[in-house]
């Protein structure tokens, strides 16, 4: 996080830190998790959960929001580290969180910390979702100084690229694919970029923006993700299948069935609901759903 601070310092309206903990939360599904306990290791990764908090705070901007999130029942790593935060920050204060259904207030009272730390919340495994949480909402004091950076609205991708995408992307959409802020990256993913370039180069930056396609062998894909954040009136053909159609189980097994149709690519959809991809070639319809997600 100090690297990105440097480049990035008050860029940010709100930064999720899921922070690396003890796993207490993961003892009933995962045995490793329970033989590597120990409370030295709950006292060493709270001090890394706040150097972490340090580290992240200059990324928000005055009037952003920080939330910190994780997945232990350890106090030391949870209201502990958030009240330790605030003593080093008073630019910050803790925020009471959405009052969503199976949500706990916090427990300060178990390590002797002021009652305000109960604005912090807890799911529990046996009274709602997950195998157990712990987040707490902070907010930078003051109103933004500056405004944000203008969304990137440039282009760099090389013309041939240019024109394959605008093909065969535009062969699955009705109308033309977005192109402001189209960048391709040394992976061969085109993507639509928020920041300028110069903004994260030279950073490890998992993702710079929406994923829209891929070349591979000079040939454009359509991806995933463009998919996900399609409509379906976005889409130049849909399948729209309910829940219990069994091509529904073929698409999330990465299989295929026989079809006629015309269109290459087209979005899968459940109950209007968009899932992916699906290749029409060779007489049959091939699933396009990512292989780490398929059943």
């Amino acid at each position: 996080p100090d690297r990105l601070a440097e480049r990035w310092a008050g860029l940010f309206d709100a930064v999720l830190v899921d922070a690396p903990c003890s796993g207490e939360g993961t003892f009933a599904r995962d045995p490793h998790a329970v033989r590597g306990w120990s409370v030295d290791a709950v006292q060493t990764y709270a001090h890394h959960q706040l150097v972490i908090l340090e580290q992240t705070a200059p990324l928000v901007r005055l009037g952003g929001r920080l939330l910190y999130g994780t997945c232990t029942f350890a106090p030391e790593e949870n209201e502990g580290v958030i009240a330790a935060f605030l003593e080093m920050r008073d630019d910050f204060e803790l925020m009471d969180l959405p009052q969503v259904p199976g949500l706990h207030p916090g427990h300060p009272e178990w390590l002797g910390l002021p009652a305000h730390l109960r604005r912090a919340g807890r799911f529990w495994p046996h009274k709602g979702p997950g195998h157990g949480h712990f987040y707490a909402l902070l907010r930078r004091k003051g109103d933004p100084a500056d405004p944000l950076p203008e969304r990137w609205r440039g282009s760099d991708v090389p013309g041939r690229v240019l024109a394959l995408y605008r093909q065969r992307v535009g062969e699955a959409l009705v109308g033309a694919p977005p192109e402001s802020g189209l960048l391709l990256d040394k992976e061969d993913a085109l993507y639509i970029a928020p920041l300028a370039p110069e903004l994260w180069r030279g950073l490890r930056v998992l993702r710079p923006g929406w994923w829209v396609a891929t070349r591979r062998h000079n040939k454009v894909t359509p991806n995933h993700a463009l998919a996900m954040a399609l409509r379906p009136a976005q889409a130049r053909e849909v399948l729209d299948l309910r829940p219990d159609d069994p091509h529904l189980s073929m698409y999330l097994q990465g299989s295929s069935w026989p079809d006629t149709g015309t269109t290459e690519f087209v979005l899968i959809t459940v109950d209007g609901f968009p899932l992916g991809w699906a290749r029409r070639t060779g007489g049959r319809m091939r699933s396009h759903y990512p292989i780490h997600l398929r059943r």
